[in-house]
Formats: C-alpha cells, structure tokens, sequence
C-alpha cells in the first residue's frame, strides 16, 4: 500500500488534488483487474482487488470529509 500512496503523492505533485488522484488510480487498477482476469493470472488478481479495496476506502474517506 505503501506505492500506492506514493503514486498519490506524486500526482498531487503533478498539480491533481488528492481525490482525481485517488480516482485515476482507481480506474486504472480496475482495467488492471480486468487484464489479469482476462489472462488468467489469479496472483495477479487477488493482488489488484486489494489495491481496489485500499483506494476505494480512500475515496470514501475524501467524499465523507466533503460532507
């Protein structure tokens, strides 16, 4: 997880708030979802489905805080 948040703090970097960061990454880690499933690789999977879990628990956080 510790990747991920760095990723996220390099987007921010780049000028993205910390939620299109967040969001961008997880499109992309559910199109990597979709490869890995697609080519069978079940390590590959159940590696991204936890990256899935973490950033959407992160976007939940941010909207929650814009309540």
């Amino acid at each position: 997880m510790e990747n991920l948040i760095n990723t996220n703090i390099r987007l921010q970097n780049d000028g993205l708030s910390e939620l299109e960061c967040w969001t961008s990454m997880l499109k992309k880690a559910q199109l990597k979802l979709l490869s890995a499933y697609t080519k069978k690789d079940i390590e590959l999977a159940d590696k991204t489905s936890k990256e899935i879990d973490f950033i959407q628990k992160q976007v939940i956080r941010l909207i929650n805080s814009q309540s």
